[in-house]
């Protein structure tokens, strides 16, 4: 009758639990991973937006900070949120998609504006956001 394990089979477990807490380990640090990677694209996610909102024709295919591009039309006080988005460098761009013209029928000497579509894009840090805008002249 055998009352004790052998040493074959002790080690056997071993490796057996040892892969078993490499395996967890690493799922630990993919998840570390990805929880960092997305805490980066939601910080910058909201700046970047409200830049694509505020950019305009000047900013094209120009390089600037985040705070360059929103300063001037927003007062941010706060000082912390300043200094973050100093330190953003974003490329802003613009495309027309396409320019149109209003006719009214039935309204001579009406004369509507005409309006361009475009599509402002912005990207910083590997993300990028498009806005799809109405411009009129």
């Amino acid at each position: 009758m055998r009352r004790a394990f052998t040493l074959i089979e002790v080690i056997i477990a071993a490796l057996i639990a040892a892969m078993a807490a490499a395996a967890v380990l690493n799922i630990g640090v993919q998840s570390s991973k990805l929880t960092d990677r997305l805490s980066k694209r939601e910080a910058i996610a909201a700046p970047l937006s409200i830049a694509a909102l505020r950019g305009v024709k000047e900013f094209h295919n120009l390089e600037r900070t985040l705070e360059s591009m929103l300063g001037d039309a927003y007062s941010i006080e706060h000082e912390g949120l300043r200094r973050y988005l100093q330190n953003r460098s974003a490329l802003y761009a613009e495309e027309l998609v396409g320019r149109y013209e209003i006719i009214a029928e039935g309204y001579e000497g009406v004369t509507l504006p005409a309006f361009e579509i475009v599509v402002k894009t912005i990207g910083a840090e590997g993300l990028e956001g498009r806005i799809y805008a109405i411009r009129r002249e």
